[in-house]
């Protein structure tokens, strides 16, 4: 939807991008195991409100698309495909 202007394209923070299976495959590496997988669903609307400010829309409206395009990202991701991710990873003593 924001194109260019997608929030979450913020170098050098986020360098990479990850898979749930590129997780999996990271931490079993080191003996690791995923143990669970946590949506963040506030953060649909928080990167929602950074890319409308990147796009140029500043207050109410700014709001107002974010909330929109949050809500819509969160129901269309479902639980499993939130916008971001908390893995929990166990490590077998």
């Amino acid at each position: 939807h924001y194109g260019s202007h997608w929030a979450a394209w913020d170098v050098p923070i986020h360098f990479w991008h990850f898979t749930k299976g590129n997780i999996k495959e990271l931490a079993s590496r080191d003996g690791w195991s995923l143990d669970s997988i946590h949506p963040m669903p506030l953060d649909a609307f928080y990167v929602s409100l950074l890319s409308e400010q990147f796009k140029g829309r500043k207050g109410v409206l700014a709001w107002f698309f974010a909330v929109c395009v949050g809500a819509y990202s969160n129901i269309r991701g479902g639980r499993q495909n939130a916008s971001s991710l908390l893995y929990v990873l166990r490590k077998p003593s």
